[in-house]
């Protein structure tokens, strides 16, 4: 998606004709309206320049931290916040090229400097909107990380969502103990088990499964000798435990982690709303800021109300096809105004500028 800005001065109904067709063959595409702007020198408008480059910068930069930041999300919920902005317009009956300039918030009776200055506001507001959201959304996950990290490492996790009772030696005598040995450590163990305590039952470490930080094992000891075991285990770095069948321990630990899982879920949902809300409010303001570099461009080099800003966006792998026709139609009518001078020193005078001002929206929007 870009803008171009035309000179229109001395530009017939013929040379609008062949715009428009190549435009039509290659893209959707409006003419812009710009409002009455008030007049400011030369001198400013160049200064006005700079700076509105830097803030186009700065507000396309934030739309994209915006789209890295919540990429997890947004792929989880199934949401692509491009495709949103494009879409959000067809529901309205609108074109993503249809464009009006916002006056109830960038009123064109404004000095000029002062609505770059506005610009500026809107870009810090929404920088500082998005910062303050991203450190809540934040906390919010490391709160819900650590919670379900505690729940499902094999150290804490319930015994009975791993292990069959029916496999559990549980005699009056003897009895199946859980170890819970670091990735780092297995080796160790299975060096060592045996001499952990007398009453280990020689070769009844079998493993049991494992996660990124644990592999459990059992392990057949004499009853009476579990505190003494899970002792030594623990110098070593072993976390031994009995199995222990608590229905409704397990019940309510179950129910806690799903109202956790559906707390996260309305979060993401309340989340991706936002995230809607703001890509929109940026998008309104990046447009607004290229709408006016185009036309703060256009004055210095075409003068006033001797420009057309109109505003494409090119159809599937058409862009680069659409730009090099736009080039090609616009250096032929400059070669015109060249034929057209009859002596050397007339054609010295006829200046060679870049064919048209063009203004690139450097985000991935979906082609069509």
């Amino acid at each position: 998606m870009f803008l171009i800005s035309i000179p229109i001065e001395n530009y017939t109904e013929a040379k609008w004709l062949k715009l428009r067709t190549v435009a039509l063959n290659f893209s959707i595409f409006s003419n812009v309206r710009i409002p009455k702007f008030r007049i400011a020198p030369q001198i400013e408008l160049y200064e006005l320049l700079e700076d509105l480059l830097q803030l186009d910068n700065s507000v396309e930069n934030l739309l994209r931290s915006l789209l890295c930041t919540f990429e997890g999300v947004l792929q989880a919920e199934g949401v692509d916040l491009l495709e949103h902005l494009v879409m959000h317009r067809h529901r309205f009956g609108e074109n993503i090229t249809n464009f009006t300039w916002n006056t109830s918030k960038y009123s064109p009776y404004l000095e000029l400097s002062d609505l770059c200055h506005l610009f500026y506001k809107y870009f810090r507001d929404l920088d500082q909107q998005m910062r303050n959201n991203v450190a809540t959304y934040k906390e919010n996950l490391k709160i819900a990380t650590e919670y379900i990290t505690v729940e499902e490492t094999l150290a804490t996790q319930n015994l009975t969502t791993l292990i069959r009772e029916e496999t559990v030696i549980d005699t009056p005598y003897i009895q199946s103990v859980y170890v819970a040995v670091p990735q780092q450590s297995v080796h160790t163990w299975l060096n060592v088990y045996e001499t952990l305590h007398d009453s280990v039952v020689s070769c009844s470490s079998c493993f049991i499964i494992e996660d990124n930080d644990y592999k459990l094992y059992s392990v057949a000891i004499v009853r009476d000798d579990f505190l003494e075991f899970r002792d030594n285990c623990a110098e070593i770095g072993f976390i031994a435990r009995e199995y222990q069948c608590d229905e409704d321990e397990f019940a309510k630990k179950l129910h806690e982690r799903r109202k956790l899982e559906e707390a996260t879920q309305y979060q993401n949902i309340m989340l991706v709303q936002w995230l809607k809300i703001i890509a929109d409010d940026m998008f309104e303001v990046l447009i607004h800021i290229k709408v006016f570099r185009a036309y703060i461009g256009s004055l210095t080099r075409f003068g006033q109300d001797k420009f057309q800003i109109i505003m494409f966006y090119p159809r599937r792998n058409a862009t680069q096809r659409l730009l090099f026709e736009l080039r090609k139609l616009f250096e032929e009518e400059y070669m015109e105004v060249t034929d057209q001078s009859d002596t050397e020193e007339e054609l010295e005078q006829v200046p060679y500028y870049p064919p048209f001002l063009i203004y690139k929206v450097g985000l991935a929007l979906p082609e069509y």
